[in-house]
């Protein structure tokens, strides 16, 4: 996944960068970083991306409010 996907990825799902973060729980920090093309994520944040853009399942998990 590059750095445009990741931003396709976040602007698809989540009006900020800020609530990108929080859902999968990342920092703001790295999100700017990715969606600039400055660092590369780790392969486990980019597996948890991947799952959140191909599985609905995820993105309820990972979406829902804590009860």
């Amino acid at each position: 996944m590059n750095s445009n996907e990741i931003k396709e990825l976040r602007k698809k799902y989540f009006s900020n960068q800020q609530s990108f973060a929080d859902i999968c729980g990342f920092g703001r920090a790295s999100v700017q970083r990715w969606e600039a093309g400055k660092k590369q994520p780790l392969k486990s944040h980019l597996i948890l991306m991947e799952l959140y853009r191909d599985i609905p399942a995820v993105r309820e998990y990972l979406t829902r409010e804590e009860e």
